[in-house]
């Protein structure tokens, strides 16, 4: 999810990383994922143009549903969690860990792993992502994070030092880092020596086009989907294993399948984003981006 930059935006930058980020220091761990989901709730309350636009895209792709207002302020929700989330890195332990995240299909990456291969976990932008790689690291798997590159909005003064300090935050993240937008032969390297490295199934959160897509088939109509995990698959042997993480009840969860059958692995993951689209539809980071010309039309 995208706002346009302006005065107003650098304002509650100000407000959102001084007092708001102090005051969610002091709560209990976990709560502060909860805290910007409600800030989420009022930002939907002060957005109706951009809640009305939301409408009409879930329209669009998922049929009039009456349900269809709360699924936007879902998306609100999830957006205003995920900005944030760095912020829990450092508050997210093993112990701390259940107050945030339900894990299942341990045993498939282990199965994986113990085949001596390494493991592509592709999963969309569909709730906390980051958490479950956070979990797999702090359990001392040995992960990997491929990310988008530096968004493609240009940003305030402000803005720039709101993503600097994001990125700072990120760090604390217990995963190794990689910009997908220079050389993959590390991220090779870590699949040849049998670890983990999560990539994403459906498009890049920095807006650009990185690397090459396919033209698939979802929720009826045609999506531009990434082809890097088929590419890491056929050039170094691992396995795919899809990962998807969503909200349920006051906690997220997230599910690690089996491995793909290694043919048309991009179609196959269209397959299943097809299915955690319409299961989730609230946990969606894109839905704003799926237009005529955008990086996902196809």
């Amino acid at each position: 999810m995208v706002f346009a930059e302006g005065a107003l935006k650098d304002l509650y930058r100000l407000w959102a990383w001084g007092p708001w980020r102090a005051s969610l220091g002091v709560l209990p761990a976990g709560n502060e994922v909860r805290a910007n989901r409600q800030l989420g709730r009022l930002a939907a309350a002060a957005l109706p143009a951009q809640r009305a636009a939301l409408r009409a895209t879930l329209a669009g792709a998922l049929g009039a549903r009456p349900e269809l207002d709360a699924v936007v302020t879902q998306l609100f929700e999830t957006h205003f969690a995920n900005q944030y989330v760095g912020l829990s890195f450092q508050r997210m332990t093993l112990e701390t860990a259940p107050r945030y995240l339900h894990l299942t299909g341990r045993e498939h990456l282990d199965q994986a792993l113990r085949a001596g291969r390494g493991v592509i976990l592709a999963h969309p932008h569909l709730g906390l992502p980051q958490l479950p790689l956070h979990l797999l690291g702090l359990e001392g798997y040995p992960v990997h994070q491929v990310g988008g590159g530096a968004p493609a909005q240009a940003l305030s003064a402000l803005g720039t030092v709101a993503a600097r300090t994001r990125r700072r935050l990120e760090g604390g993240l217990a995963a190794t880092l990689h910009d997908g937008t220079g050389f993959v032969r590390p991220v090779v390297r870590a699949l040849e020596r049998g670890e983990v490295v999560l990539t994403a199934c459906d498009g890049t959160g920095g807006g650009q086009e990185l690397g090459r897509r396919e033209v698939c088939q979802v929720l009826g109509r045609r999506m531009r989907l990434p082809v890097f995990s088929a590419w890491l698959a056929e050039h170094t042997g691992a396995a795919v294993l899809p990962l998807h993480c969503y909200r349920a009840g006051p906690l997220y969860q997230a599910d690690v399948s089996p491995p793909l059958a290694p043919e048309d692995l991009t179609a196959q993951l269209a397959t299943l984003l097809d299915g955690w689209l319409r299961a989730h539809p609230g946990e969606w980071h894109f839905w704003d981006q799926w237009r005529p010309g955008s990086l996902l039309d196809g």
